[in-house]
């Protein structure tokens, strides 16, 4: 069986990233804005060096974190999210997996232990 591993997984353009209101100052790419490993400076930075068309800008290829729950994900293997607690890209895996549960895209017990 196949399947993949996103470490501290960047899933979103900074621009896009969506917030949510309820959660404020405890969205991870501001409460670890500055973060000493990987400030949030950094991750902006990347996205500015990829030199991405603006077409791009708002799609799925950079942004996978944004795919619609309802037409869920076809294909995809088991996968396992790392993510840290003083990480501003935190979220991004935590947001991704709670999609990829709704979507049913996998079965957790596909997953290998």
């Amino acid at each position: 069986m196949q399947g993949q591993c996103l470490a501290a997984p960047w899933l979103c353009l900074a621009k896009q990233f969506p917030f949510d209101p309820k959660v404020g100052d405890k969205a991870s790419p501001v409460q670890c804005r500055d973060a000493d490993f990987l400030p949030q400076s950094h991750i902006e930075q990347y996205g500015v060096l990829l030199g991405y068309p603006e077409e791009l800008r708002k799609g799925l290829l950079l942004n996978p974190l944004l795919f619609d729950e309802k037409s869920s994900i076809k294909d995809l293997p088991p996968t396992h999210i790392m993510v840290c607690g003083d990480d501003p890209l935190r979220d991004h895996g935590m947001i991704f997996k709670q999609k990829l549960d709704r979507s049913g895209s996998y079965d957790e017990q596909d997953m290998v232990p």
